[in-house]
């Protein structure tokens, strides 16, 4: 599904939106099963929901993804509204991704993500969630059983991912060999009221060049043998802001 919408220049009011509810996505035959060996699921339904240049305050509510080989939702416009869904995964990529449009170079602005339960653990190590480009972003009471990831890798000057917000949200568990979140330079990123596993090797969260997390009222579940990493490690040029971090 490939929704557009109309320049936002040349609108006289902002569009309603779509409003997509109590419906399953699903391939036919599925992608290989995340512990297949390395390949490209075949055939791949590459994206489930695509929203494309100024496809803005779309709606997406009460609805399942199956194993897709893609995206799930694959978001490049505003106000993307995500309630209540569930994500079984991706054979190569995300189950939800939020990047720049390649067409327009817009940034995606205020979306939400509200109660949603996220698996990923394909064999190429890609995450739940990808924030790839936005400008304020709240994530609540979301379930993830695997990794997410805010902001891009190249060292460039421009930001990336700013005002990104998880409150009451909850990690099932670690990625191999790596944290839960990894948020990238330049990012801004709010924890509030999380709980996550604890490790051996790794942080929960790490922090980039010139990022910055605030840290609050978060829950680090303890290991049943050995002591846990810290909650967060964070670049020489980077800020962490954690208060009241408690073990349960």
């Amino acid at each position: 599904m490939r929704l557009y919408g109309t320049d936002s220049a040349k609108r006289t009011a902002p569009p309603v939106g779509t409003y997509i509810h109590d419906c399953s996505f699903n391939q036919t035959p599925a992608p290989q099963a995340s512990s297949a060996t390395p390949s490209a699921p075949a055939p791949t339904l590459d994206t489930a929901i695509l929203l494309d240049t100024w496809a803005d305050n779309v709606r997406v509510a009460d609805c399942t993804f199956g194993l897709i080989g893609g995206q799930s939702i694959y978001c490049t416009a505003d106000g993307l509204q995500v309630h209540n869904c569930t994500f079984a995964g991706s054979g190569g990529e995300h189950c939800v991704r939020f990047d720049i449009n390649a067409t327009t170079g817009h940034r995606p602005l205020n979306a939400t993500l509200f109660a949603c339960q996220m698996t990923n653990h394909n064999v190429l190590g890609k995450e739940c969630l990808a924030v790839r480009e936005i400008d304020g972003l709240n994530v609540i009471n979301c379930t993830f059983d695997g990794w997410v990831s805010v902001g891009q890798h190249n060292n460039d000057t421009a930001w990336h991912a700013h005002n990104v917000i998880f409150f009451g949200c909850t990690w099932k568990s670690l990625r191999p060999g790596g944290a839960l979140g990894q948020f990238e330079h330049d990012s801004t990123i709010t924890l509030d009221s999380c709980t996550v596993p604890g490790s051996l090797i790794d942080p929960a969260f790490t922090i980039s060049a010139r990022g910055t997390l605030t840290a609050a009222n978060n829950v680090l579940r303890p290991l049943t043998a050995g002591a846990s990493r810290p909650f967060a490690v964070v670049d020489s040029t980077a800020i962490l802001v954690e208060t009241s971090t408690r073990l349960g």
